[in-house]
């Protein structure tokens, strides 16, 4: 790879680490606004819920962010963690309710800012296995989730009387139904970003060229200036 392309995309790679450590730091103050609301009893959600969400998102994506800046947005590795830390918010709203399984398209998001096709397939491989790894917790803790027929109402009559379900045949049924709906409709959102990061990378690689050329003309005009200068000098003497 040309070394300007290469400086290009390694200074859009830290730029990328910025906005996205910017980004968590919005989320976590969010999120810690929305857990402080709660432990006053203002939201209907329980303070271990609310434990939860502190220590799974907030304290991960400060400490990811806080790590980046002493890095000075530049690593490898902090690529990886940037997409970590977004994908603990869909799963930890996952655990509790089925929401946070449509959130799960914001990793992949957050890989696309890298302009890396393979990155994005990377991530969207992670997110799949994200969703049957979180489908597990939520399935035993979480509010169960189904399709608003007639069947179905039995079972959750007797789920708001006492509490009863069967949750392993609900986990079941996320295996079957939700799970490949799902992957099916995250892969549809990875081709569209991969497609984005082919066109942005081809924008980066031209931007490069251009500004070798023009060093290039840079370079070429300071040597024609330094001979003219050098034909004087000895004009002179002679």
């Amino acid at each position: 790879m040309n070394a300007s392309i290469l400086e290009v995309l390694t200074e859009n790679e830290r730029r990328a680490n910025r906005s996205c450590a910017i980004a968590g730091l919005w989320t976590a103050a969010v999120c810690l606004g929305i857990a402080l609301v709660g432990l006053t009893g203002a939201l209907y959600i329980s303070r271990g819920w609310m434990a939860f969400y502190f220590a799974g998102m907030v304290l991960p994506m400060l400490a990811i962010a806080g790590y980046a800046k002493w890095r000075n947005y530049q690593g490898s590795e902090i690529k990886f963690l940037m997409v970590l830390g977004s994908a603990l918010v869909p799963v930890c709203m996952s655990v509790p309710s089925a929401f946070g399984f449509f959130l799960m398209a914001l990793p992949i998001t957050v890989s696309a800012r890298y302009l890396s096709r393979k990155f994005v397939w990377e991530t969207y491989v992670m997110v799949v296995c994200l969703v049957i790894l979180t489908s597990i917790p939520h399935a035993a803790f979480g509010l169960p989730i189904s399709s608003v027929e007639e069947a179905n109402i039995p079972k959750f009559s007797a789920f708001l009387a006492d509490g009863s379900f069967d949750r392993l045949a609900y986990w079941k049924g996320l295996q079957i139904w939700c799970v490949p709906s799902l992957s099916v409709c995250l892969a549809f959102f990875a081709i569209i970003l991969n497609r984005i990061c082919r066109d942005g990378h081809e924008v980066l690689a031209h931007q490069a060229r251009v500004y070798a050329r023009l060093a290039d003309v840079e370079k070429g005009l300071a040597i024609a200036a330094t001979m003219e200068a050098m034909r004087d000098q000895g004009s002179g003497i002679g």
